[in-house]
């Protein structure tokens, strides 16, 4: 999900420096959520800073300037991560076979697995491009 935000890392001089930011948490450790148009700053902070929390601050910055949902993309990249996984799985087993040496019959099958998996691997990287790819409402 962090694909669609940016992140800025600031020293506390920094960030009680800035009008925007300055005055959001008490705490020393906080997220600032901040809007693209600079008008809405929401803080996580404390006892508040867990991974459901987070991802539904993210999800709802996303929502306001996103085309989509942040949540879709989400587990559509964890799909597309599992099919990676089954993908370099299935290839390294077939090289290993390949590599101890195997009749003239079985190594044009597993040459035409690993072409079929070369497929899975170009369909997979298409699906990629498009989904860490976040479109605004707003151009």
């Amino acid at each position: 999900g962090m694909k669609a935000f940016k992140c800025v890392k600031m020293t506390p001089e920094a960030v009680a420096d800035d009008p925007l930011l300055s005055g959001k948490s008490k705490d020393d450790r906080y997220f600032l959520f901040v809007s693209r148009d600079y008008s809405t700053v929401k803080c996580i902070d404390g006892g508040k800073m867990k991974a459901k929390t987070t991802f539904a601050m993210m999800e709802k910055f996303a929502k306001k300037d996103y085309k989509g949902s942040l949540k879709k993309a989400v587990k559509d990249t964890l799909k597309l991560l599992l099919e990676y996984d089954k993908i370099n799985n299935a290839k390294k087993v077939l090289e290993q076979k390949k590599a101890r040496g195997v009749k003239a019959a079985e190594e044009k099958k597993i040459d035409k697995e690993l072409d079929e998996l070369a497929d899975r691997q170009k369909k997979a990287e298409e699906k990629e491009k498009k989904l860490l790819t976040f479109e605004l409402k707003k151009a």
